[in-house]
């Protein structure tokens, strides 16, 4: 199973909603996929959790 996040927007951080998404997921076995825009602007912690492989970046599709 996956939990899925949508954001169409110009800049993204690390929240504590992201965080919390992230235990849940990693609790329950889940993949967590993130779908933003392509020129999204991603925080440093956002993207460092991405390269852990703790949120899966995807582009939204025809953006």
């Amino acid at each position: 199973m996956t939990l899925t996040e949508v954001k169409n927007v110009q800049s993204l951080s690390l929240t504590q909603q992201w965080r919390d998404f992230i235990t849940y997921s990693q609790k329950t076995s889940r993949d967590f996929e993130l779908f933003v825009r392509p020129n999204t602007q991603l925080s440093g912690p956002l993207q460092k959790v991405i390269s852990q492989g703790d949120i899966i970046l995807r582009e939204i599709p025809g953006q």
